[in-house]
């Protein structure tokens, strides 16, 4: 295995484990912010009842917003490592192939798959119109 070979089968592995990270990251925000939105209505309605639960209401919104930004950053920081992946799979990946250089065929067996392949599409195409075609 060559090392274009190798650094592909990395990065599609990096790929993988940021995507499921991604998707990890959203699941949890999703179950999460139902729970800070009856969270924050209770402090709401403690705060109205009794003033001094203020303190506790901003910093529930502080703890929230906080969450959010970091998911915010993460999500941007696992997004360009993302393209850098890409980018080195694709790259790796083409150089891979071309260094393979496989021999051209020959133009005589090309020749012989051109003529297997019409006859093989004429026969079925006889055979479905009936003779038909020619």
């Amino acid at each position: 295995m060559n090392r274009y070979h190798q650094i592909a089968r990395i990065s599609s592995i990096v790929i993988t484990l940021i995507v499921v990270v991604l998707i990890v990251d959203f699941a949890i925000a999703r179950y999460q912010a139902p729970r800070d939105d009856v969270r924050i209505l209770a402090l709401q309605k403690e705060v109205a009842e009794e003033a001094s639960k203020a303190p506790a209401l901003e910093a529930e919104h502080k703890r929230i917003t906080d969450a959010r930004e970091a998911r915010k950053l993460r999500i941007k920081i696992l997004a360009f490592l993302l393209m850098a992946a890409g980018a080195a799979f694709i790259a790796a990946a083409k150089l891979y192939l071309a260094e393979r250089k496989k021999p051209p065929v020959a133009l005589e067996t090309l020749k012989q798959v051109k003529a297997v392949s019409t006859v093989s599409l004429r026969a079925c195409t006889n055979a479905y119109y009936g003779g038909q075609w020619n």
